[in-house]
């Protein structure tokens, strides 16, 4: 697919793993430069985009002044690179946790309302079908329960191309940190809350060569919703599965259980529906890039930017210091 007006895309941190996932739409774009300190890994995207590999954001901003860019960065250095976008006025997407806590996030708020440079921070749910449909279903009011589970492969899967995954100085955290803040974000969206009180977190650290959490249970209050979050690196993955992705919200009349590509909806008095719909993260990535590009193109606000980064951020933040030190 061909846009009128194309937009010039740069790829900043090109060996992070979450790239692969946004080439569907970046494919239909030109982009002008890739930059990783990798240079095996720049060289190798760049002969695949067609395009100029450079060792650094800095180097490829004295060639080129691109219309959009897509960030990615270990998370003690995201804060960095967003700065540098915002200051030279950049449209840009950043994957999340956008630093390690949430004052970062609130500089870079501070930051911006002198630039007013686009945002977009992909909390890749808001762009599935199924919330949608939740949303269209349930009122905020009427939740009274929502769990979240979301185990995903081991923690070593991170070494090839991302290791500072595995460090809490770079990655700032674990499985809380790296999935859990979708589901932070899940929450809020469909209590439409800003906040929420951590009652209770626990980390657990199965690895002894890696100092973040490897599993990892919150439980929060957003108003009268009650919210458990529970994330993990230990899903023995195959062809046959990548992980555990399994949803329950409790309404005061109904239970939506979403897992394996269906919903399942049981209401009180009525006979249950069973939904097919897609279930799997990973396809939204690329309809997500490709709002970003529609929206900074006609100056519409990003869905997620860095105020919802920073409410989930905050949340966060209480989970760790919540679930402390106590390695278990």
């Amino acid at each position: 697919m061909q846009h009128k007006k194309e937009q010039r895309i740069a790829i900043f941190g090109c060996s992070h793993w979450h790239v692969p996932l946004y080439l569907k739409s970046i494919k239909n774009y030109p982009v002008c430069g890739v930059s990783d300190p990798d240079p095996v890994c720049r060289r190798r995207f760049a002969d695949l985009l067609s395009c100029s590999p450079y060792a650094s954001p800095e180097d490829l901003l004295r060639e080129h002044r691109p219309d959009f860019a897509f960030c990615f960065a270990p998370h003690n250095e995201m804060p960095e690179l967003a700065a540098l976008m915002i200051k030279k006025q950049i449209p840009f997407s950043m994957e999340k946790p956008l630093g390690i806590h949430a004052g970062q996030i609130e500089d870079l708020i501070q930051l911006n309302s002198s630039y007013h440079t686009y945002c977009s921070v992909p909390f890749i749910w808001r762009e599935a079908a199924l919330l949608t449909l939740l949303k269209n279903e349930i009122a905020p009011e009427d939740i009274l329960h929502m769990n979240f589970s979301f185990i995903a492969g081991p923690a070593d899967r991170y070494l090839d191309s991302s290791p500072w995954m595995l460090h809490a100085r770079t990655a700032g955290g674990g499985c809380m940190t790296n999935l859990g803040v979708h589901f932070i974000d899940l929450a809020l969206t469909l209590t439409e809350g800003r906040d929420a009180d951590v009652l209770a977190g626990a980390f657990h650290y199965a690895d002894s060569n890696i100092d973040i959490e490897t599993h990892a249970i919150a439980l929060l209050q957003i108003g009268p919703a009650s919210v458990s979050i529970e994330t993990g690196y230990s899903y023995p993955m195959s062809r046959s599965g990548k992980r555990i992705n399994r949803w329950t919200i409790t309404t005061r009349d109904s239970i939506y259980i979403i897992e394996n590509g269906r919903l399942k909806i049981r209401t009180f008095h009525k006979s249950p529906r069973v939904l097919s719909i897609d279930t799997d993260s990973d396809v939204y990535y690329a309809p997500y890039a490709d709002r970003c590009l529609a929206d900074s193109r006609r100056g519409a606000a990003p869905a997620a930017g860095l105020h919802s980064m920073l409410h989930v951020r905050k949340i966060l933040d209480d989970i760790n210091r919540k679930a402390g030190e106590q390695k278990i």
